[in-house]
């Protein structure tokens, strides 16, 4: 007996359905990519980058696992494959002693400087080129498909239909964007101002102060010494790294404290100029308070790393 049109069509929406479900199922999977970076010419992962990524991977199930070392262009091509290796194998090295099983990993390999993502002409460009990139790909999730139940239409009732409240606006959750300190040529000195130097800047991952930066700290001292009144505070501040991540480290001294360090620099040598020590406090802030919350450009990078002066009295 022939199936009749009507119930046909139902038929094929209803096996569609159940095609749609499972292969949406079945796909339903992550991959995730993450960056470590290095020290120049340095293949020692840092240890607040191995924790963020453990956290982004947090109860996801591995399926395979791929290492791909880079580094930038100081040094020769044989130097910096040699090093893209060694960075990659350091990466395995604490991904197995974490718990990942050698038998996930699948592709291993250093390409040297041969695939720079920026240019090598500012510190900030050459440490994202300095990098280990993970792609982990998730074991697909195969859900059993619901099998969606074919009723009988029943007649259509007429109701008046209740009108539901607006339901309340749900605020995205973004990183926060930190109020931009005023520049120094237009500040008054009041309590409560922060103050930004523009061109106080450092050397990279260091906190030595560049020639440009040594000219802006002789502008600061004499705006200070013109203001013989004020009491403030130095803070420094850090870019380029995950606000949760902590401090970064300072490779002048070995320590994790960079932003604390370029803040101290500021003030010891307001103090060697002559500033009482009694009008001055120093302290790091990290990467906690970014004008940027992510840096796109030089000019944002440049702005998060700075150190800020705060006028308390």
């Amino acid at each position: 007996m022939p199936v009749p049109q009507n119930k046909y069509s139902l038929f094929q929406k209803s096996f569609l359905s159940i095609l749609l479900i499972f292969v949406v199922s079945i796909t339903n999977a992550q991959n995730i990519k993450f960056s470590f970076l290095f020290d120049s010419g340095k293949d020692r992962v840092a240890l607040w980058e191995a924790r963020d990524f453990f956290k982004l991977i947090k109860g996801i199930k591995a399926d395979s696992i791929s290492i791909q070392g880079h580094c930038d262009s100081v040094g020769s091509d044989a130097y910096n494959l040699k090093l893209s290796k060694q960075r990659v194998q350091a990466v395995k090295s604490m991904l197995l002693h974490n718990g990942i099983k050698a038998k996930q990993i699948k592709i291993m390999k250093g390409f040297g400087e041969q695939q720079n993502i920026n240019d090598n002409s500012t510190e900030d460009n050459r440490l994202r080129n300095r990098r280990v990139e993970v792609y982990v790909n998730e074991v697909p999730k195969i859900e059993k498909p619901i099998i969606p139940k074919v009723e009988k239409p029943k007649p259509e009732k007429k109701t008046i239909a209740k009108q539901k409240p607006e339901p309340k606006q749900i605020a995205k959750a973004i990183p926060k964007k930190v109020e931009q300190p005023i520049d120094i040529k237009y500040a008054t000195f009041q309590q409560g101002e922060k103050i930004f130097l523009p061109n106080l800047t450092f050397e990279g991952q260091r906190h030595h102060l560049t020639a440009l930066g040594e000219e802006a700290f002789m502008q600061l001292l004499a705006k200070i010494k013109e203001n013989p009144e004020i009491q403030f505070l130095i803070v420094g501040h850090i870019c380029c790294v995950n606000p949760y991540a902590g401090d970064a480290m300072d490779i002048d001294v070995g320590t994790q404290n960079l932003s604390e360090m370029r803040a101290k620099e500021i003030y010891d040598r307001l103090a060697d100029a002559g500033i009482e020590k009694s009008r001055m406090k120093y302290f790091g802030k990290a990467a906690t308070e970014k004008i940027y919350p992510y840096e796109l450009t030089s000019f944002e990078a440049s702005m998060n790393r700075r150190v800020e002066i705060i006028i308390v009295k």
